[in-house]
């Protein structure tokens, strides 16, 4: 079944970050995707035998509130006269929060939105990479619209980028989010994925001080937030022990992503065209924008016409030897599932290999930290 449908409103940011895995000529282009592809693209999802009776919408991209309240009004007028099985829909939007005003907060309350707010943590930190297109820093706008949503009662949640130089923060970075009333937080790590393709993080020559650091930080993190009892959800190690007590409670359990298996995580651009696994292969390679795609919602009869697509059946088929590798010869497979597609083609150039840098940082060591710091501790009840 679908588990997220992504909606790419706009590929165009009003910011220019560092590490973003979009294209620079795409983040420039003030596109919005038409009324007619949402309408074609929420029939296809909504009346297809895949759908499940609750679904998650998220509008990602570049910077999704460039394309103004407006277009979200009729948009989702156009999704539910399409929701005929009265489905129970759910609408999340990430956002670098700079453009957030009155007229957008009252919009997220009326439509009950889950707001993700990309944000690095304290200004000397996010503005190392989350600037505009001029090189004007962007945390003092990105605050403002923080607290315009701590004004509404919208509760926050954030993704948090890890580069090399946030990992000497630890603490400030755990303590922003705290004394900013954040709910949950999520840890991305600076990639090598899509137009992004240097990191420090991963470099070959310093990695092995890169895993050294990101343990020590992943570490340092997790007594903060054991000594603050859980005050905020951190997906990196909740969703760690939720896998963990489900492997004891069923011994045959095996977290299979929903970006890797295909139509489970649905990914609609604004010129209409559909990637079927992770949503960060939407922008395809330099030479090739269209190599993941696998079909076109404005000329698809049913969605379940993807499984047809001889690309589709290429990637499956490339991601699940992929997995296999993983299974043959990573102890950590079982909480894990054979990584992100997307990480293996950006760091090995193939769907069909095993482990990335990026997976031996965010998966193994992370899952280290987790097993040696919490797992035989009472804090471990905080799942």
């Amino acid at each position: 079944m679908i588990s997220l449908f992504v909606i790419q409103s706009t590929s165009f940011c009003n910011l220019n970050c560092n590490y973003c895995y979009l294209p620079e000529e795409n983040r420039k282009m003030k596109n919005v995707i038409s009324l007619d592809t949402v309408e074609k693209a929420s029939k296809l999802v909504l009346q297809s035998s895949l759908m499940p009776e609750s679904l998650t919408i998220l509008w990602h991209a570049g910077e999704p509130l460039s394309a103004g309240v407006s277009f979200y009004e009729q948009a989702l007028e156009v999704i539910n006269r399409n929701n005929i099985h009265s489905k129970e829909l759910s609408y999340s939007i990430q956002t670098n929060a700079t453009l957030i005003n009155e007229q957008w907060c009252l919009f997220f309350k009326k439509y009950n939105f889950n707001i993700g707010v990309s944000i690095d943590g304290p200004g000397y930190i996010h503005n190392s990479n989350r600037i505009g297109w001029t090189g004007k820093p962007s945390f003092e706008k990105t605050m403002e619209g923080v607290n315009l949503l701590k004004k509404h009662d919208i509760e926050l949640s954030a993704i948090c980028v890890i580069n090399e130089a946030s990992l000497e923060y630890p603490d400030e970075i755990f303590n922003f989010f705290i004394e900013n009333d954040f709910q949950s937080l999520a840890f991305n790590l600076e990639e090598i994925e899509g137009a992004n393709t240097v990191s420090n993080l991963l470099n070959n020559e310093g990695f092995s001080k890169s895993r050294e650091k990101y343990t020590k930080f992943f570490k340092r993190l997790l007594d903060l937030w054991i000594k603050s009892e859980g005050a905020i959800i951190i997906r990196e190690f909740n969703n760690f022990i939720n896998k963990a007590l489900k492997r004891k409670d069923f011994s045959n359990y095996t977290p299979m992503l929903d970006v890797s298996q295909g139509l489970q995580c649905i990914t609609v651009r604004t010129d209409g065209k559909l990637v079927a696994f992770s949503p960060e292969l939407a922008t395809g390679v330099k030479e090739n924008p269209d190599k993941f795609v696998v079909g076109d919602v404005l000329n698809m009869e049913y969605l379940e016409d993807a499984y047809a697509n001889e690309n589709f059946k290429y990637i499956r088929s490339e991601i699940n030897n992929g997995i296999q590798k993983c299974k043959d010869s990573c102890a950590y497979f079982g909480l894990c599932g054979g990584g992100w597609p997307s990480n293996k083609y950006a760091e090995n150039g193939s769907f069909d290999s095993s482990e990335t840098k990026s997976c031996s940082l965010h998966t193994k060591a992370v899952s280290d930290v987790v097993i040696n710091g919490l797992i035989n501790r009472k804090e471990f009840k905080l799942c």
